[in-house]
């Protein structure tokens, strides 16, 4: 029983130090402008899977489908990967 409760204890005081750290992080990013591309590499912006030929948007495939791709063929507008570039086919 007091696993459980230290357990619970260092879980909570996690918890509210991960909304420090977030908000931290979220200043830093703001404040030096950092990009997507800075904090993960170039690869990255490599994660569309998909590509709405008119707009440009991307999705990566995960969560909720854009307006432009629901209820469509997704296949599509699948990005292909050549090399270094990714080319819509």
């Amino acid at each position: 029983m007091r696993i459980k409760q230290l357990e619970d204890e260092a879980e909570l005081l996690r918890k509210s130090e991960l909304a420090e750290v977030i908000a931290q992080l979220r200043r830093q990013i703001e404040e030096y402008r950092l990009t997507q591309e800075d904090l993960f590499g170039p690869e990255a912006s490599s994660l569309a899977r998909y590509r709405d030929p008119e707009t440009g948007q991307t999705w990566s495939g995960f969560g909720r489908p854009p307006n432009w791709i629901r209820g469509k063929n997704r296949e599509c507008y699948r990005v292909r990967c050549s090399s270094e570039r990714c080319q819509e086919s």
